[in-house]
């Protein structure tokens, strides 16, 4: 779980110094999928991250 607290506070931080122009919803799909798809190896589903970005795209 902390590894997915402190990647949040990177991605914001990264987001705040760097890509300010960034919407928010972009930044949510960039860090989500950096989550899942970091997550999905562990519970055997390697296109979580994909799909969940693909998902928020279509919103």
């Amino acid at each position: 779980m902390q590894f997915i607290v402190r990647g949040f506070l990177t991605a914001l931080n990264w987001w705040f110094e760097r890509k300010p122009g960034l919407q928010a919803a972009e930044v949510d799909i960039l860090f989500r999928t950096l989550v899942l798809d970091g997550l999905s190896p562990l519970i055997g589903d390697t296109s979580i991250g994909r799909r969940a970005a693909a998902h928020r795209k279509a919103d």
